[in-house]
């Protein structure tokens, strides 16, 4: 199948879910159709991602080797969607930044809510003897659904490049020792980890998350308890939430990130119970299909 025969057939799905009120749950197409859409975003916003999907044991062997020969050249950003690897169908985004010092930082981004340990387990064995490499692995837990990983890891992709400037400071945060890692009380989830589990591996959830990351990358969030948890904050910190609580622009302004859950909120019956959420992260699907086909026809 051609790749516009791909993407078409994949939109008609998209939107025949939508139209029947069904949660998007195929894989296959997701991933399929995931590395066009890398095509797309290289070609028109030189993302600098790798074309293609890499499961984590490729990861490390590809980042140990930049590394090895010099390929990763100084103040420069890689991206990467990875997969946990060995049948696994869950997806994280890397980015991946070398300073002038030859130190090379890998923060990943990834919307679970922590059960999906494997990435960062094999990160820390991998690099935990290289002294110029360091890893910082973020769950920002804005996941509930069982198949949207890859499109959260897309769309991760796409803010660590209009972010990049930001990921050099976490970069230097990591490397001066200024990033905690520790749970706070409103952390909306029991945590998944134990401390020194935390502290040894440079883990963060969403406590920290919403203190290292711009806001866009919560704007999809599926959750309306975690969004009021992130408006608690914001307002418990700054006394008032700041304009950084705007997350997009609408035909009537720029809208919070609450505002933007409910305009996607659907009732669905999933596994036999009636589920609220935000299928804002399904409009993503559709939209960056969508952008894809167009790149293609007018190629």
């Amino acid at each position: 199948m051609s790749d516009k025969d791909s993407l078409r057939s994949y939109i008609d799905k998209i939107r025949s879910n939508k139209t029947n009120n069904y949660q998007f749950n195929n894989i296959k197409m997701d991933i399929f159709n995931c590395k066009i859409i890398l095509k797309h975003l290289n070609a028109t916003s030189r993302m600098n991602a790798h074309p293609t999907i890499m499961t984590v044991h490729e990861f490390t062997g590809h980042i140990k080797e930049l590394d090895k020969s010099n390929k990763l050249f100084s103040n420069e950003h890689k991206r990467f969607v990875i997969n946990a690897g060995e049948d696994r169908t869950h997806f994280a985004s890397a980015n991946v930044f070398k300073d002038v010092d030859n130190n090379i930082s890998i923060i990943f981004v990834d919307s679970s809510r922590g059960k999906n340990q494997f990435i960062f387990s094999k990160l820390y064995f991998d690099f935990k003897d290289i002294p110029n490499i360091k890893t910082l692995y973020i769950y920002n837990q804005i996941q509930n659904s069982d198949a949207d990983c890859l499109l959260f890891s897309l769309h991760f992709l796409k803010k660590m490049h209009k972010y990049s400037d930001h990921f050099v400071k976490l970069h230097q945060d990591l490397f001066n020792n200024k990033i905690e890692f520790i749970r706070e009380k409103h952390s909306p989830y029991k945590p998944e980890l134990d401390d020194d589990s935390i502290k040894k591996a440079r883990v963060v959830f969403f406590d920290q998350a919403i203190k290292l990351l711009p806001i866009d990358f919560f704007k999809h969030a599926q959750s309306m308890s975690l969004m009021n948890i992130y408006n608690d904050y914001f307002k418990s910190h700054f006394g008032e939430i700041n304009k950084d609580m705007k997350a997009n622009k609408q035909p009537g302004g720029r809208e919070t990130l609450i505002d933007r859950y409910k305009r996607h909120e659907v009732t669905r019956t999933i596994d036999e119970k009636k589920r609220t959420y935000s299928n804002s992260i399904e409009e993503k699907r559709l939209s960056l299909a969508e952008a894809a086909l167009h790149w293609l026809d007018e190629s």
